[in-house]
């Protein structure tokens, strides 16, 4: 077998720097997350150099890197099922700074890749879509968006031959209108035309009418000043998206929703609607509907569309204009979440009269709004998991103390940046509290009040940012379980951690104490066995010896932010920070780094930008695996080391 060409194709992979092939872990590694977050798949990436390995590969992600072309050797790879050339679509290495080189046009030979399953070419700077692309009849999801097609019909007709194909993302082409002829991908189950200017849709609505299988629908940001009367025919969509366009009156949305049962999924935020009709249709399968960022002044017609909404499980009405809360909102029994945030309501003293009404609420978000006080009890709304009051314009809390009851499975509690000065007793009622956020509010001392501290014995996450406090008391070191605590942009002095009750907490991972008042690290921080991040910048650190006479333990700390402090050298003890990947020095006064930061084998990341070194030490270029180092245009570096990218801050903030 002639081999020459995968020896020519390694070759040109060297050249535009080409990894051999690693896997992407993007899986979450924190406990805490919420089980319903998105989280970006992970994934193999580059070219792999064994050449039995490259004659059966199946899936080939070569995006985000620097060629202009698409090498002709990839002909010869004819068992791929997946192949990417896009940019953007993966984000791979977000501290990489090199320019990324888009493609501007695909090969006609590419029809030769005849198992071809999923192409991706993301973001690049293509015209024409060759015919051989109608060969791959076996594709079933083509990704085009963020070109330059501005007409299928003119430059992309292979498209429409694709008979098989079941997923399109042709966003953000500059398409200002859609072929009648799309109506022959008749398996076609997903497809996103977002941010095209399709203004007149439905005078080339025939072609969509014929899409029948069509589950999802992204109309994103297309300049729509109506609803697109295709959407009636498209009886089996799931998911209809028509975010960010300009429509105004959606009184139509009954006719057209009339033989939607499948309707899983309606977005109409973003857009100028600014009255709710009595009716939206029968969406019987409707399980979330957002109107968010709209001009709505009032949302008393909600409480009519409960025989409309009967599966509906989330309401979103944030930022709009609305001013006060509907006496009744409609039985809508399987609701589990409502968003208010970002309007205008003063009272939520409505909210008492729903409790019986939204029995299955979990999550309540009301901040961001203008609301001075809180009634004195949310009835029975006992399936309560997670509370947002942050940024209103509250003066006391007092009355949650009549909630703890009720509220028995509240486990998040956000009342951050209102104008509170006091923390009564009763919060301890919310045993359950896992997060409690209290940061901007002028608390000043909890010294004297800290019995509520002592009965929340679960909470995972503690936040006082910018509240005036000098210490936490004593009694703080029973939150055993806390993995998060931030006290950032407080009072808080090196003196004031010198007591044992922080080495109390043997489970924190992460630790802020930014912008505080801090001369010395404290003695303490080397207790925490647990701790991954550390965030010191903006104190007024001299030095990074831990002055204590017990060993302290930095051996799991894997980032450290110690910028913007007095720091006047990288001391021999850095070899103690053995896990250490991140590493800020930036905006401080060192001249002298230790060659013992050599040692460190996990740093990826080092910051000395805005200190006053003349050079680099050549030993700072050997750390084995430092993939980022951040500079001010220091002279006399030996970049010998190896996968290191030197990166000139200077030049990065001019790109």
């Amino acid at each position: 077998m002639n081999t020459i060409w995968i020896d020519e194709l390694f070759k040109w992979a060297d050249e535009f720097d080409v990894p051999d092939l690693i896997f992407i872990d993007r899986s979450s590694t924190d406990e805490n997350e919420d089980e319903d977050e998105h989280h970006e798949p992970s994934f193999w990436y580059g070219l792999p150099r064994d050449k039995h390995t490259l004659l059966s590969l199946e899936e080939l992600n070569l995006s985000e890197n620097k060629s202009p072309y698409i090498p002709e050797q990839l002909r010869h790879l004819t068992q791929l099922k997946r192949l990417f050339f896009s940019i953007d679509a993966f984000n791979i290495d977000a501290t990489h700074y090199a320019t990324h080189c888009p493609i501007s046009h695909v090969p006609e030979w590419i029809g030769e890749l005849t198992q071809l399953e999923e192409l991706n070419l993301q973001g690049n700077t293509l015209e024409v879509i060759p015919d051989s692309l109608g060969k791959l009849h076996k594709l079933k999801k083509l990704n085009i968006s963020r070109n330059n097609i501005t007409n299928i019909d003119d430059n992309a007709p292979s498209i429409l031959s694709l008979v098989n194909l079941e997923v399109l993302n042709i966003s953000k082409c500059n398409l200002t209108c859609l072929p009648s002829s799309i109506s022959g991908l008749g398996r076609l189950i997903e497809l996103n035309v977002s941010e095209n200017p399709l203004i007149d849709i439905d005078k080339h609505a025939h072609g969509i009418r014929g899409l029948l299988y069509l589950e999802t629908f992204h109309m994103d940001l297309c300049e729509l000043s109506t609803l697109p009367s295709a959407i009636g025919a498209l009886h089996q969509l799931k998911s209809l998206s028509l975010f960010g366009n300009k429509i105004v009156n959606i009184d139509k949305l009954y006719d057209y929703t009339q033989n939607l049962t499948s309707l899983e999924d309606l977005n109409l935020g973003g857009n100028c609607i600014d009255e709710l009709p009595d009716s939206i249709g029968p969406l019987h399968a409707l399980k979330e509907l957002c109107l968010e960022h709209n001009k709505l002044k009032k949302i008393d017609a909600i409480a009519s569309w409960a025989n409309d909404l009967k599966s509906i499980k989330m309401l979103n009405f944030c930022g709009n204009n609305i001013t006060y809360l509907p006496g009744s909102f409609g039985q809508f029994e399987q609701l589990t979440t409502l968003y208010l945030s970002s309007n205008a309501i003063e009272s939520i003293e409505e909210i008492i009269h729903w409790a019986t009404q939204l029995p299955a609420l979990q999550v309540l978000a009301i901040n961001d709004n203008y609301i001075k006080c809180l009634p004195d009890s949310l009835g029975e709304m006992t399936q309560l998991s997670r509370m947002s009051l942050a940024r209103n314009k509250l003066v006391t809390i007092a009355p949650i103390a009549q909630w703890a009851s009720g509220l028995v499975n509240l486990t998040h509690l956000d009342i951050s940046d209102t104008a509170i000065t006091h923390i009564p007793d009763s919060l301890g009622g919310f045993n359950k509290l896992t997060s409690l956020l209290l940061s901007n509010n002028r608390i000043a001392s909890i010294d004297n009040n800290y019995g509520w501290m002592i009965e929340l014995s679960n909470l995972v996450e503690l936040e006082l940012n910018n509240t005036g406090i000098t210490e936490l008391p004593i009694e703080a070191g029973e939150l055993q379980q806390l993995q998060r605590l931030s006290m950032q942009a407080n009072n808080i002095t090196s003196a004031s951690l010198q007591s044992d009750w922080l080495s109390k907490f043997v489970n924190l991972t992460f630790l802020d104490l930014s912008n505080n008042l801090l001369d010395r690290l404290p003695e303490s921080l080397g207790t925490l066995d647990s701790l991954k991040e550390l965030r010191l910048e903006c104190n007024e650190i001299e030095n990074l010896e831990v002055q204590s006479d017990r060993s302290s333990n930095f051996d799991g700390l894997e980032i450290l932010d110690m910028a913007s402090n007095k720091l006047e050298c990288v001391p021999d003890s850095i070899d103690k920070f053995i896990a250490l990947r991140v590493l800020y020095l930036c905006h401080n006064q060192i001249d002298t780094v230790s060659r013992n930061i050599a040692t460190l084998p996990n740093l990826e990341f080092l910051s000395l930008r805005s200190n006053p070194m003349g050079r680099i030490p050549y030993y700072v270029t050997r750390i084995s695996n430092l993939k980022s180092l951040w500079f001010n245009g220091l002279t006399g570096c030996d970049y010998g080391a190896m996968n290191l990218e030197i990166l000139d801050i200077n030049k990065v903030m001019k790109k």
